[in-house]
């Protein structure tokens, strides 16, 4: 965009005012001379914030079943040889924290067997895991004295922490920061849809809970195997994965 400034007094000149010839504010015949001030436009102008869309419950739900059951061979097998060996000392600790790295994995569309669950990389940072469970019950449990709600924008807000310890090898207190930040701004959105999904399962068992015993329990079995782990596990991988990329965006 070409400006026109008077060469005397560098008063910014309107169109009439160049057709006459004369500026307007020292209202004498000069020479008036174009100035091209795009590129100090183009320079000085701020940087464009960049615009996610929104982390909306209905999306989150969607993400969360679409990552579930896409993965719930891996899910469910994952899953079984957990149970079977949580009564083993040490191994259930690694067990435990390569569920974790399950999430993790198969938030980045990754492959994860389920016997990779027994891998050692797993158990080398337990020291770290249970200081971090540690501080996440102190925390959560001191907000829950002060009439519940702070105990859940607490949970919340830390969620991610263990994620981030397991795949940044970031320390406990670390990892708890950088989980504040990431769900800033979006606790409600991840409380309604953990509401929802809650709602949904209550309901889904209430309805099957009318038929007779034996065919209610068998389906609510089912349900459980089949639906409950997998899109409980899909929500925190799906939401792991918004987050951190968000984050990974904004530092671009």
């Amino acid at each position: 965009m070409a400006e026109i400034r008077c060469d005397k007094c560098g008063a910014l000149q309107k169109n009439k005012d160049v057709n006459k010839g004369i500026c307007w504010k020292c209202n004498e015949s000069i020479i008036l001379e174009p100035k091209n001030t795009q590129s100090i436009e183009d320079n000085t102008s701020p940087a464009k914030e960049k615009i996610y869309s929104p982390l909306s419950v209905t999306k989150i739900l969607r993400g969360s079943f679409k990552i579930g059951f896409d993965n719930i061979g891996t899910i469910l097998g994952a899953s079984l040889l957990w149970i079977l060996t949580i009564w083993i000392p040490y191994l259930n600790v690694g067990t435990t924290i390569a569920m974790i790295g399950l999430i993790v994995t198969i938030s980045k569309n990754e492959p994860f067997n389920p016997t990779d669950i027994f891998q050692e990389k797993y158990r080398k940072n337990m020291g770290e895991f249970f200081l971090l469970i540690s501080f996440l019950v102190t925390g959560i449990t001191s907000g829950m004295f002060f009439i519940i709600i702070p105990g859940i924008v607490i949970g919340i807000a830390w969620s991610m922490s263990i994620f981030l310890l397991v795949d940044k090898e970031l320390a406990p207190l670390q990892a708890i920061k950088f989980s504040n930040q990431m769900t800033y701004g979006v606790k409600f959105n991840i409380f309604l849809a953990k509401m929802s999904l809650v709602i949904l399962y209550f309901l889904s068992i209430l309805i099957l809970s009318w038929l007779s015993w034996e065919s209610s329990f068998f389906l609510i079995l089912l349900f459980f195997i089949c639906v409950l782990v997998p899109a409980t596990i899909g929500l925190s991988a799906y939401l792991y994965r918004e987050l951190t990329t968000r984050v990974e965006q904004s530092n671009t």
